[in-house]
């Protein structure tokens, strides 16, 4: 058993509050029961799209993602075509809370004013149907796979439309009914689902969204789009590959061990993870952070640093945590975990990154000192190891939690 693994167990024992900042499941409603259509549309193609599912729910109304104020952005995913992307403005969309929060947007000059969207509505609870002019895809030859994708705030909707759900490709039209959602709503989750019938190792299928269909995940028996600009991330464990202007392919860990993943960052710069955990720090790809986490159990839990998303941990694909913790991959669903500090226990006082403080903890023979992050309480409360002074949080009999003096 890790080290991490073995603190996280005693912990637990202590009642420890994790809940603050442990991770929640990432707004994405991947449907699986949808209808797509689009045709020839001037310089761009007419969509209809309408999915059905009981699950699918509506943003909350007033909250951070609804539609009134946060707007949303239409995304089409194409083979033949970088994706189109779209804004569907907070000005056009209204709101109706009854039995089921409604959200319509409408736009009757569709493709001129705000939108190349004519109407979307999102019935929560029971369905998302968007109608649009003239999205920023060429339908000369057929399209053999697409996938959509609405976003509002940190919501996202989306379907993909590809093998045995399409129904008619041909120049300047194409039908499809799916009855299989997504793994999420990322753009890796989109791009793959046409790329998933390639034979590892050849590979060789095609990618929604542009990029290249090979094994990306440094010898997972796989295929997988790497997008156009990340080109370099199929390389691994050499890092070779090629990546845009100015940067360079380096190596970092990655989330589940073994084998590492392949970057483009800055060419020159320190990658993540130079100045070793927990403080981390380094050059990460455009649009991430270089954070620590603990990698699966299966390959020894070891705490690295490495990159991802700027979003709270098992958001998302983030890897945020509060001072003092790291995204654990430990569970099925990633969370936060406290780190160790290496110092001597009772004095402790090592390095716990941004805004953690070493602390002292014990439950009988097992003592270590653990990183406490702002988030947490006192000891005595059952909600952190915080004590004062030459005090040290322990497990006392009938599994409470309390500080000790020397």
């Amino acid at each position: 058993m890790s080290r991490k693994t073995s603190l996280a167990n005693v912990l637990a024992a202590c009642c420890f509050a994790l809940a603050p900042i442990a991770a929640a499941h990432a707004a994405d409603h991947p449907i699986a029961e949808a209808r797509l259509s689009l045709r020839t549309d001037g310089g761009g193609a007419r969509m209809t799209f309408v999915g059905s599912d009981d699950a699918l729910l509506a943003p909350t109304a007033g909250g951070a993602d609804d539609p009134t104020s946060a707007g949303a952005t239409l995304e089409v995913f194409s083979i033949t075509d970088s994706t189109a992307v779209h804004p569907v403005p907070a000005s056009g969309w209204t709101s109706k809370v009854a039995s089921r929060t409604t959200f319509r947007f409408s736009n009757s000059d569709a493709p001129s004013g705000p939108s190349v969207a004519r109407k979307a509505i999102l019935v929560s609870g029971k369905s998302l149907k968007v109608l649009a002019r003239s999205v920023a895809i060429t339908m000369n030859t057929p399209m053999r796979a697409i996938a959509v994708r609405l976003t509002m705030g940190s919501t996202r909707y989306c379907a993909v439309f590809g093998g045995d759900a399409v129904t008619t490709d041909v120049a300047g039209k194409f039908s499809a009914k799916s009855t299989t959602a997504p793994a999420d709503c990322s753009d890796q989750a989109l791009r793959d689902v046409s790329c998933s019938g390639g034979l590892y190792p050849s590979c060789g299928g095609d990618c929604l969204g542009g990029g290249l269909c090979q094994n990306a995940d440094g010898g997972a028996e796989a295929c997988h789009c790497v997008a156009a600009s990340q080109l370099c991330g199929g390389t691994s464990p050499t890092c070779n590959g090629p990546c845009p202007s100015g940067q360079e392919c380096v190596s970092m860990p990655s989330t589940v061990g073994g084998v590492p993943e392949c970057n483009c960052i800055a060419a020159g710069a320190d990658p993540c993870g130079t100045q070793g955990t927990p403080s981390c720090g380094g050059a990460c790809p455009t649009g991430e952070e270089c954070a620590p986490i603990y990698q699966t159990a299966g390959s020894g839990g070891a705490l690295v640093c490495t990159c991802g998303p700027a979003e709270t941990c098992g958001q998302l694909g983030g890897l945020a945590c509060g001072g003092g913790f790291a995204c654990s991959y430990d569970d099925e669903t990633p969370s936060c975990a406290p780190m160790s500090c290496d110092a001597a226990f009772e004095t402790c006082g090592g390095p716990c990154g941004d805004g953690g403080s070493c602390y002292p903890f014990f439950s009988g023979s097992y003592q270590a000192c653990i990183c406490s992050g702002p988030l947490d309480g006192t000891c005595d409360s059952c909600g952190g190891v915080v004590c004062g002074p030459g005090q040290a949080c322990g497990v006392h009999p009938g599994i409470a939690c309390g500080c000790t003096g020397p």
